[in-house]
């Protein structure tokens, strides 16, 4: 029987009934020892929460901070010296963002920046200078592109590129929809040339017309980048494709910190 538990229970998602948690209680204390009780306070099941709070001594509370079930707040309540707040800043539970806005000066900033969490991304547009640039790059809240577009010289392009909420795998076509635009974006035809032979492959987008926003086409590039490996670290390797489309002189180099320069001469008008 001890084998058995040891061996094939995993403790962060088992879901445990009341008759088990009654068994549970009368367990003999020698056979604590085949709970694994870290995991066990990351399980959002009310039943496993229900254990701990008769457990409270074994919690791994920086795991328990993870939690996202609100149950967990009677023991943040009951012991809120126990709280990890480097685990809990990155809970985007809206129990915890109710406790974090309240406790703004024990957030940790580090995790806080990969909380993905609407209420947090507002709280760190607020915070700018108390973001974690290579952690913001990997939250998946789908806001968090438009702050990277503002700080484009901030981002960590290793995370970026490796962020799949920002750039879905090859496997699985991104459907980009057609956006109108208030500015006049015209990309040109060797755009949709690169596009026809090498883009639609990677990511799909619907041409209505010829009309781009800029952030469309700096998505639809990274994409292409990224497929192909055109990158070293912060270093970018560009193919004579990339060479040809952005018209790229000897005296020239393409660096993810000017790349929009180059991608304003995709487009024949903008204004």
């Amino acid at each position: 029987m001890a084998t058995f538990i040891k061996h094939n229970i995993d403790w962060r998602t088992v879901i445990i009934n009341d008759q088990v948690l009654n068994i549970l209680k009368n367990l003999p204390k020698e056979y604590y020892k085949f709970i694994n009780f870290a995991h066990l306070s990351e399980n959002p099941d009310d039943t496993a929460i229900k254990f701990l709070e008769l457990n409270p001594t074994r919690i791994s509370w920086y795991n328990l901070c993870k939690n996202t079930n609100k149950r967990i707040l009677v023991l943040l309540n009951k012991y809120p010296e126990n709280i990890d707040w480097i685990s809990l800043s990155g809970n985007p539970s809206d129990f915890a963002l109710d406790i974090l806005e309240n406790n703004i000066q024990k957030i940790c900033w580090h995790t806080f920046s990969e909380n993905s969490n609407d209420r947090a991304v507002k709280i760190l547009l607020n915070n700018i200078k108390q973001i974690k640039w290579n952690h913001l790059t990997k939250n998946k809240n789908n806001n968090i592109i438009s702050i990277l577009n503002k700080f484009q010289h901030k981002i960590d392009w290793f995370e970026f590129f490796n962020n799949n909420n920002i750039f879905k795998p090859k496997t699985d076509k991104q459907k980009i929809e057609y956006q109108p635009v208030k500015k006049n974006y015209i990309v040109s035809d060797e755009f949709i040339q690169f596009y026809n032979n090498r883009l639609k492959e990677i990511i799909k987008y619907e041409f209505v017309n010829k009309d781009i926003p800029k952030i469309t086409v700096t998505k639809m590039i990274y994409a292409y980048i990224k497929a192909n490996n055109l990158f070293e670290r912060s270093k970018l390797v560009p193919d004579d494709a990339i060479k040809e489309l952005f018209k790229i002189k000897k005296d020239e180099e393409l660096k993810f910190s000017n790349i929009h320069h180059f991608i304003d001469r995709i487009y024949v008008t903008h204004q």
